[in-house]
């Protein structure tokens, strides 16, 4: 997933995070025009979303910690049975890892077309500076 984002968004500087950087912290950092953001890149192939299996606890802290101060993460489930990318801001983990169900802010149908989550991210993180004036 994160090699199809990154070629198909050459606007974006990416950068890919080892596992070994940080206990919790997302897979890839992103920085645009309009803000720098994260983004954690996971899998579901099972037929429903099982979020609980997905985010492990120091995954959740973070991305709890981080919602608090800059809800700037945002969570790409590619759900390869349902041809589908569901996209989750990081102030909706943990309602969809506790309850098991939370509406994706954004669904993307196969074939992804990748700009409009550049867009919906661009358009977030506006919200997020104007909040803040």
């Amino acid at each position: 997933m994160y090699q199809s984002l990154r070629k198909a968004t050459p606007t974006i500087h990416w950068t890919r995070i080892e596992a070994w950087a940080g206990v919790g912290i997302p897979d890839v950092n992103g920085a645009a025009s309009f803000g720098e953001f994260w983004v954690e890149n996971k899998v579901e192939h099972r037929k429903l979303l099982q979020a609980a299996s997905l985010w492990r606890p120091p995954q959740i802290a973070w991305q709890t910690r981080r919602s608090t101060i800059l809800p700037n993460v945002f969570n790409l489930v590619s759900r390869p049975r349902a041809e589908v990318v569901e996209i989750f801001s990081c102030v909706k983990l943990l309602d969809l890892v506790v309850k098991g169900q939370s509406t994706p802010d954004l669904v993307l149908s196969a074939p992804v077309k990748w700009q409009i989550l550049i867009d919906f991210i661009s358009s977030e993180m506006n919200k997020i500076h104007e909040s803040r004036r």
